[in-house]
């Protein structure tokens, strides 16, 4: 038998009877090595079997679960069920109040000369502009001053409103230039907002017949000059 199977190893792969030999002979040592392994293996397999107690392995796993329960923290669930007897109410919190700022002292606004103030100044008051300012100053210089506030009303397109705002800012301090009826000519004199130019002639004429003008009540015999007028110059007048 032995021969036959190294006849057949030395004709199948072309090996000399020596190689056929050792090929042979490696080949049952490979093989008796693998049968013993097998069979170590299944014995081994087998032991283990018998020495496995699965009872241990059960008590070992409920220790270790016991364990860990003793060591977690319970946490203890509670419920809250409202009693039908009790209302529980939530007010609104109530808003602090905000702190007062502190009061600023008002400052006492700087009262100028309605008859000295330049057009700038006057157009610091809301709605005097350019065009109000230069009206108001023109008009000033031709009465000779202001003697009185009012008098802003004969302006051309002031009204009582902007009256009370400049007043608010600016006053009459100083007193009125005059004028001198007996000295001015019928020209100069017509040039006042209050004297037409034929009551600046009626004054010339009677100034002619009855020289000069002395008091103020001399002008009531002026019979152009009724009480209006005259209640208008009497600031003027000297």
């Amino acid at each position: 038998m032995i021969k036959f199977i190294v006849d057949a190893i030395s004709q199948g792969l072309a090996f000399s009877k020596t190689e056929a030999r050792g090929t042979f002979i490696l080949a049952v040592i490979v093989l008796v090595a693998i049968t013993s392994f097998h069979f170590a293996s299944e014995k081994m397999k087998v032991q283990q079997d018998e020495d496995f107690d699965p009872t241990e392995l059960t008590n070992w796993v409920n220790e270790m679960e016991a364990s860990y329960l003793r060591k977690k923290p319970v946490v203890e669930k509670t419920k809250f069920y409202p009693s039908a007897r009790t209302k529980t109410t939530f007010k609104p919190s109530r808003s602090l109040p905000l702190p007062k700022s502190p009061e600023k002292p008002e400052v006492a606004s700087v009262v100028l000369d309605l008859n000295t103030a330049s057009a700038e100044e006057l157009q610091r008051v809301r709605g005097v502009g350019k065009v109000y300012s230069e009206r108001i100053v023109k008009y000033r210089k031709l009465l000779g001053g202001f003697a009185d506030s009012k008098q802003l009303l004969e302006v051309y397109g002031i009204t009582e409103e902007l009256v009370d705002s400049i007043n608010e800012n600016f006053a009459v301090q100083t007193s009125t230039n005059p004028i001198d009826l007996n000295a001015d000519s019928a020209k100069h004199l017509a040039k006042h907002p209050y004297i037409s130019y034929d009551l600046a002639w009626v004054i010339i004429n009677y100034r002619k017949q009855n020289g000069d003008i002395k008091t103020i009540e001399d002008l009531l015999n002026v019979k152009a000059l009724n009480d209006s007028i005259l209640q208008k110059l009497k600031p003027y007048l000297k």
